[in-house]
């Protein structure tokens, strides 16, 4: 932030951080949003959700030496991701909102002041997202998007979202407006709701155009830790149970989007399916096979494969065709 800013100057832009038992990496996510350099005012509002390691004095001493920059909301008791996003939420007062989870971190320096000038300059577009790397335990990196058609990714782009959540909450910058008018978190915690971030970009994206940023600003960290990484088959499901709602709630809401409805669905199965895989929970596998309507190649492999020694040995032949088919396209770029 520039240091010629006045102390009565305006917020601009809320950067919104929820942390839980995130020690290792809760410096390295508060460092990167200090380095941004902005012509406007910028603030992290950090919800720390009752951690038992020492992520709340790591919080603590940014906040003391950064009051003007940073705000520490210290739950007392820990009350879950939807009710801790709520709490950081109703604090915000600025007009642009941009979120960055405790174990991620930003890489670009100017990434709000260029998200902040897109959104300045078109009035239609509700939130931009861009680029990011993707980090794993043992060290290595992935790009995402190196493959998707990036007109999927920007402009009117409810349907492509609801068949595949393509924007990495550590990217985004938002109106604030629209979560005040379409957002409600009472709802995402009275449904016990996993994660919330989904549900918030296909209203953004039914009610305003979506801007891709075609550059690296950030690294996910992918952790076995995590809510969205564990092996257990009744926590993957209860995982995706948040979606199921998402997508109902959303149908419901706007039904010019239900022609959509049985393939988005189809889809959510076999994304259920793939997980329960490769965390071997073959027989819950097996149930939502049972559910899925054969609309293209991976349901057809599943549908009709009933043993499970065949239909694991399919599966990780069908994993190497799509594997080296993505290969190729890497050499051809």
């Amino acid at each position: 932030m520039g240091d010629n800013l006045e102390n009565n100057e305006e917020i601009k832009v809320d950067v919104l951080m929820v942390t839980y038992n995130q020690e290792k990496y809760i410096s390295q996510a508060i460092e990167s949003v200090l380095m941004q350099k902005c012509s406007f005012k910028y603030r992290i509002i950090i919800g720390e959700d009752c951690s038992f390691d020492n992520t709340l004095n790591i919080c603590k001493y940014y906040e003391d030496k950064y009051p003007e920059k940073i705000l520490l909301i210290n739950n007392k008791i820990n009350i879950g991701i939807a009710a801790n996003y709520k709490n950081i939420f109703n604090a915000s007062k600025s007009k642009y909102i941009a979120l960055l989870e405790g174990d991620d971190y930003w890489i670009d320096p100017y990434k709000l002041q260029k998200q902040v000038d897109i959104l300045t300059y078109d009035n239609t577009i509700g939130l931009v997202h861009t680029g990011y790397n993707v980090i794993y335990e043992d060290g290595t990196t992935k790009k995402r998007h190196i493959l998707v058609d990036h007109i999927k990714l920007k402009g009117n782009i409810v349907e492509n979202l609801l068949y595949e959540n393509c924007i990495g909450p550590l990217t985004t910058c938002f109106k604030s407006e629209i979560i005040k008018n379409y957002i409600d978190f009472n709802y995402f915690i009275n449904n016990k709701y996993k994660t919330i971030d989904y549900a918030i970009w296909l209203e953004i994206s039914a009610n305003s155009k979506i801007y891709y940023l075609d550059e690296v600003t950030g690294i996910y960290r992918n952790i076995k830790s995590s809510i969205s990484n564990t092996v257990n088959g009744k926590d993957i499901i209860a995982f995706y149970n948040t979606a199921f709602d998402v997508y109902n709630k959303f149908f419901t809401k706007y039904p010019q989007f239900l022609y959509c409805k049985m393939k988005v669905i189809n889809a959510l199965y076999i994304s259920i399916i793939n997980s329960l895989i490769l965390t071997e929970n073959y027989d819950y596998a097996q149930m939502f096979i049972s559910k899925l309507e054969v609309n293209n190649l991976t349901s057809l492999l599943y549908k009709f494969t009933f043993k499970k020694e065949i239909f694991l040995k399919m599966y990780k032949y069908y994993r190497e065709i799509m594997s080296n088919i993505k290969q190729k396209a890497l050499r051809i770029i």
